[in-house]
């Protein structure tokens, strides 16, 4: 037993108030005991006994019950001031009651010092209103809220925290609210991590695939993401699950899993290209990379499949590649126009000198008909040049209306009985710039084509229409056109159609499905070359079966535009030279002669030269030439018009005449060509040439008169 010394005070003190009544009672009790027999005093003393046991029962009670307070106390410690969040009583008005260790801690303040302290003080000034509804809702409803704000240290350190409180009362009937502070910084900032992730995976997905896929081995899907919904055959929900072979063809199904199989097999990506036709899209083209999933689930391999979109891709290519073609094909044909056009030279020249000096008629009748055949050829050298841009235009302000309705009866025709002939002209056409002679022949050779495709019977119908072709369409189809207003010109028959390799090769020189003798196989190449040559470009839309459609598209005018200047017709007269010394320039010797002849038969005086160094010498050394007749296109550093600059640099009264197999359109690109100068397209006639150098001598003649 512990000792009185060994008590607490208040124990002591209520040992010491006990043996006082005792004494007390004592007293009284020693003159009751008196009293009492022996059999009295064992009962008392029995009592006595049951008291003090009562007693120390009792204590055993009370520190049993101390006991377990103590523990109810350091259980309440830990669960309250060593909790993982923060508890808070608040008054109505915001105040801090209470307040466990955790909620201290988190906002940087000793407990103490926190009790009377506003929480609105410790809230983001943005984050207030948040707070005051919060509150508000919660003593208006009695309601449980919840609400996320940002909050600051005692030191100012922001983080993110979760409130969640319910109304109560003190024990004086006060109301306020317990909250449960928790510290979400951590959640919130993986929240914003995985938003910036979906974004940017957003952003690869609509950046670089038009479909993304995650499949299986069996190439079922897992996953699907889009940025282009329409190049899935249905939803994505419908997809998932779902086996290759149950929305694409067999032939790409297997095509796709071959590539899994490759891609599971070996671990590196795969490469394949697929067509599809999707409805409502069309036929599109796909190219497919498959790469192996490293986070794959066991014994579940997976790829990531993402497929590309490249029709337009495909269509650009093929239509460069078709423009690259043309264009070789048509330096190709350029150069062949102008060797023949040498040769054609050669020929016509002399047999117009030899005509010049038959007497007998036969003879005469067989170089006339060699004159019409180098005509013909020359006819042909000119259908190539239109094809290669190269020709000649005579082109001024048109109304294709008119033009159309001026041959209605011609074209009818042509088309003979069988054929129906169909026109819709546009109101209002805006007119264009072009050659109208040119464009009747060449829209003559179309009606002619089209009756060709349609041997039994059958319908043409030319329209006209104004078109505005917009700057992102002229930059996707490769023609070398601006944006802007354009007037269109459409031939369509109701025939054969042609075949899509057909199409490809329309508009090549000599490329024909005609039988052989019905057809040279430059018509649509001349016609080609003409839209090209004049600003538009031509598109061609046919079916087997179902008919052809050819549009041309010309460069529209404004009504108020002015009229380009036409070349006008030449007049052929030929006429005799004055003794003038001419220079003749030209590296091909035989043509060289020829133009020697001519020159000479109508009474001109010469001297030669056969390139441009070997010209100036010549010139330096006759200083009675009076014009220079050079080809364009010589042998060596210098070319025709670089060697009439430099003489007329020296000889500011000599005339100039140029001739050229690749005609005028070659010409125009020499920007520094002299003034004045004319030009005679190969093969020429002498009469021609008569006048051309008639008319330049006779203005300079002329000016120096004047």
């Amino acid at each position: 037993m512990k000792s009185k010394d060994d008590r607490p005070e208040p124990a002591a003190e209520l040992r010491r108030q006990a043996e006082e009544i005792a004494r007390k009672e004592a007293a009284q009790s020693s003159e009751d005991l008196e009293s009492l027999s022996p059999e009295g005093i064992r009962q008392k003393l029995h009592e006595l006994r049951v008291h003090q046991i009562e007693l120390e029962v009792q204590n055993e009670e009370l520190r049993r019950t101390q006991a377990e307070l103590d523990a109810a106390r350091a259980r309440y410690f830990d669960l309250y001031d060593l909790a993982p969040v923060g508890y808070c009583t608040l008054s109505e008005k915001g105040l801090i009651l209470e307040a466990n260790l955790t909620a201290a801690t988190l906002l940087g303040v000793a407990r103490g010092a926190l009790v009377k302290q506003s929480i609105s003080r410790f809230i983001f000034p943005e984050d207030q209103n948040s707070y005051y509804l919060f509150r508000k809702q919660l003593f208006e409803t009695g309601a449980p809220q919840a609400c996320e704000l940002r909050m600051m240290k005692q030191d100012e350190t922001a983080f993110w925290a979760n409130l969640e409180a319910t109304a109560a009362q003190e024990a004086d009937g006060a109301p306020v609210c317990r909250v449960v502070m928790s510290d979400i910084t951590a959640r919130r900032q993986a929240e914003q991590a995985l938003r910036e992730s979906e974004a940017r995976l957003r952003a690869i997905v609509q950046a670089v695939p038009d479909v993304l896929l995650v499949l299986d081995e069996e190439g079922r899907y897992v996953e699907v993401l889009t940025a282009r919904p329409d190049l899935l055959y249905t939803e994505h929900a419908a997809l998932q699950g779902r086996q290759l072979g149950e929305r694409l063809p067999a032939a790409v199904t297997e095509q796709v899993l071959e590539a899994i199989r490759q891609t599971l097999q070996t671990c590196q990506i795969q490469s394949l290209e697929y067509d599809l036709s999707i409805p409502k899209v069309g036929p599109r083209t796909f190219e497919v990379r498959l790469a192996p999933l490293d986070a794959t689930l066991p014994g579940r391999p997976m790829v990531v499949l993402l497929a590309h979109d490249i029709t337009q891709r495909r269509l650009t290519e093929e239509s460069l590649r078709q423009a690259q073609k043309m264009e070789a094909v048509g330096q190709l044909t350029g150069g062949m126009a102008h060797d023949f056009n040498n040769l054609l030279a050669i020929i016509l020249g002399n047999l117009e000198l030899l005509a010049e000096q038959l007497q007998d008629p036969a003879m005469g009748s067989l170089v006339q008909e060699a004159l019409v055949a180098v005509e013909r050829g020359a006819s042909l050298t000119h259908r190539l040049l239109a094809f290669a841009r190269r020709q000649p235009l005579r082109s001024k302000r048109t109304d294709l209306n008119q033009l159309v309705a001026s041959m209605s009866d011609l074209l009818r025709r042509s088309l003979g009985e069988t054929i129906a002939l169909r026109t819709h002209l546009a109101e209002n056409l805006l007119p264009t710039v072009i050659d109208p002679g040119q464009f009747e022949a060449a829209l003559l050779n179309l009606v002619v084509n089209a009756r060709d495709a349609m041997p039994l019977s059958g319908q043409l119908t030319i329209e006209t229409a104004n078109y505005c072709l917009h700057e992102d369409v002229a930059h996707t189809r490769l023609y070398e056109v601006e944006p802007g207003q354009y007037v269109m010109l459409a031939v369509g028959d109701t025939g054969s159609g042609m075949a899509p390799d057909v199409q490809r090769h329309a508009f090549e020189p000599f490329f024909t499905t005609k039988e052989v003798g019905q057809g040279s196989g430059l018509g649509l190449s001349m016609v080609y070359g003409l839209v090209k040559q004049s600003g538009g470009f031509i598109h061609l839309d046919s079916e087997v079966g179902q008919g052809t459609t050819l549009r041309l598209y010309l460069p529209a005018v404004g009504a108020d535009a002015g009229t380009a200047v036409e070349t006008p017709s030449e007049p052929v007269r030929p006429r005799s030279g004055q003794q003038q010394t001419i220079l003749v320039v030209e590296d091909e010797s035989a043509v060289r002669r020829m133009a020697v002849r001519m020159l000479e038969s109508l009474g001109y005086q010469t001297v030669e030269a056969d390139t441009a160094a070997t010209a100036l010498a010549v010139l330096e050394a006759t200083p009675q030439v009076a014009a220079l007749f050079t080809d364009v296109v010589l042998l060596g550093p210098l070319s025709g018009v670089e060697l009439a600059r430099q003489a007329v640099q020296r000889r500011p009264d000599l005339k100039v005449l140029f001739t050229s197999g690749y005609t005028e359109a070659h010409l125009s690109r020499f920007s520094d060509r002299p003034a004045g100068s004319d030009l005679l397209d190969k093969p020429y006639r002498k009469p021609q040439l008569a006048e051309k150098l008639h008319a330049l001598l006779d203005r300079g003649a002329a000016a120096e008169s004047g």
